[in-house]
C-alpha cells in the first residue's frame, strides 16, 4: 500500500493469489469540516465481475472507516518533495517508455523496466500484456491528460522514491481508458517502471 497523507490518499496493490488480483485502488478522503467530509476512489480491476465487485465493496467499506477518523482529525501535510533532477527523469522516462510500446519496440521499452516488474513479467509475458491493451482498446491510446504524484518510502513497498503517473486517455473502442504507470528511483538514480496498468470504460 502507498499512502498520501498530504490528501488523505491510499493506493493498494493486490499481490498473486489475491481473489482480485490484478487490481489498484486508490482511496481519497479531504477534510472539509468538523462535520463534513469527501470521499472518493479510482478502481482499477482486470479480475473476473463478481471479484471486481466484492473488492470494490470491501474498499468503501474501509473507506468509510477512515471517513469517520477523519472528521475527529485534520490531515498531515507532507514537507517533502521530488528533487528537479528525479522531475526530469521521470518524465523522459515515461515519454520514452510509452513511445517505445506505441512504435512497437518492446524489447527498448522492457529495458526501462525496474527489476521487480521483469520478475512479474518475464520478456513473453510483457509483450502479450501490451497486446492485450491494443486488443482490448483496438489501436494505441491518445492521451489526454496526466497527473503525477511523488512517495518517498511508501508502506508496504521497498524504500525509495516513486513517481506515480495517471494518464487519461482515449481509445477507438472506449469511450475512456486511463493508463497508470509507477516509477521507482533506482541505486543508481536511475527511475525505471515499477507498475503498469490500464483500465478501460465501455462504451
Amino acid at each position: 500500500m502507498i499512502r498520501d497523507p498530504e490528501k488523505n490518499a491510499a493506493w493498494q496493490f493486490t499481490r498473486p493469489g489475491h481473489f482480485a488480483h490484478p487490481s489498484a485502488l486508490r482511496s481519497a478522503a479531504s477534510f472539509r469540516s468538523k462535520a463534513e467530509a469527501n470521499s472518493g476512489f479510482v478502481f482499477l480491476c482486470e479480475a473476473k465481475k463478481r471479484a471486481c465487485d466484492r473488492f470494490r465493496e470491501l474498499a468503501k467499506n474501509r473507506l468509510s472507516a477512515r471517513i469517520k477518523a477523519l472528521l475527529k482529525t485534520k490531515p498531515v501535510r507532507l514537507t517533502w518533495s521530488p528533487k528537479i533532477a528525479d522531475q526530469k527523469k521521470a518524465r523522459t522516462v515515461i515519454h520514452s517508455y510509452l513511445t517505445a510500446i506505441r512504435m512497437r519496440k518492446f524489447r527498448e521499452a522492457y529495458a526501462l523496466a525496474d527489476p521487480a516488474f521483469k520478475q512479474k513479467f518475464p520478456p513473453q509475458k510483457f509483450v502479450a500484456l501490451q497486446r492485450v491493451n491494443y486488443e482490448r482498446g483496438g489501436g494505441d491510446p491518445t492521451y489526454v491528460s496526466t497527473k503525477l504524484e511523488w512517495f518517498r518510502n511508501p508502506t508496504g513497498l521497498p524504500p525509495g522514491v516513486y513517481a506515480w503517473f495517471r494518464l487519461s486517455c482515449k481509445v477507438p473502442k472506449k469511450n475512456f481508458c486511463e493508463e497508470t504507470v509507477v516509477l521507482r528511483r533506482q541505486r543508481s538514480g536511475e527511475m525505471r517502471v515499477f507498475v503498469q496498468m490500464r483500465k478501460f470504460k465501455p462504451n
